[in-house]
């Protein structure tokens, strides 16, 4: 005799079948953007002397190394920061308050990948990123619009586009250059099953420019 199905093993059924016949099909403008932008920051800044800073680096145990050094070989200075230390990290530095563990304005880019959802308060990491960023100097984050639960506890946001750029508002000091979903994905939910007809993505990432100082405080806009 037949187990009855549980309705979690028919969810899970319909899922598997779901996906590959409403899947979005993927944008070759978007696929692999972190790639890309990355290969447009080093484009940017491909000039010797450069120094680069990457927040969330440390390496989990049983993961490659995160870091992003081979992506720029002609930074002098490539310094990796986590708020604990482990392997990949050079500085242990709170992300709420970076410019007391480094000096302001001076790296020429900062980066973020899948690290801004783990921030508790991101508004505020976002505005030490622009305080040590040199003028002139490149920003560049990527983190989740829709992902599953992961790094429990530090598992706190998840972003749209708009939200983005409202961290990284002109009045900082920095010009968006681009902000774009990446990685398009199907949410598939039992009890609201029009979820797998509205647009969903994995991940939205952001490229930036500073092209002024940074005020003292974030600057809050309605």
């Amino acid at each position: 005799m037949s187990r009855p199905y549980k309705i979690s093993d028919l969810r899970r059924r319909a899922a598997a079948w779901l996906a590959p016949v409403l899947a979005p099909k993927p944008n070759p403008r978007t696929e692999d953007l972190d790639h890309a932008w990355l290969a447009l920051v080093r484009r940017l800044t491909n000039r010797d002397g450069l120094s680069i800073l990457e927040l969330g680096t440390r390496c989990q145990e049983g993961q490659p190394l995160l870091r992003r050094d081979a992506v720029f070989p002609k930074a002098v200075r490539y310094v990796g920061v986590d708020q604990e230390a482990g392997e990949g990290v050079d500085i242990v530095a709170d992300a709420h308050s970076l410019s007391k563990a480094v000096e302001p304005e001076s790296f020429d880019a900062t980066l973020a990948l899948s690290t801004f959802e783990h921030i508790k308060y991101p508004w505020l990491a976002a505005h030490e990123m622009a305080k040590v960023t040199k003028q002139g100097g490149l920003i560049y984050v990527s983190s989740h619009q829709s992902f599953a639960l992961h790094g429990a506890p530090h598992d706190y946001w998840r972003f749209s586009a708009n939200g983005f750029r409202a961290l990284f508002p002109e009045s900082m000091g920095v010009t968006v250059l681009q902000c774009l979903y990446t990685r398009p994905c199907l949410i598939v939910a039992g009890e609201d099953p029009q979820q797998a007809l509205g647009r969903s993505y994995l991940c939205v990432s952001l490229l930036a420019q500073k092209i002024g100082p940074t005020p003292d405080s974030f600057p809050y806009e309605l």
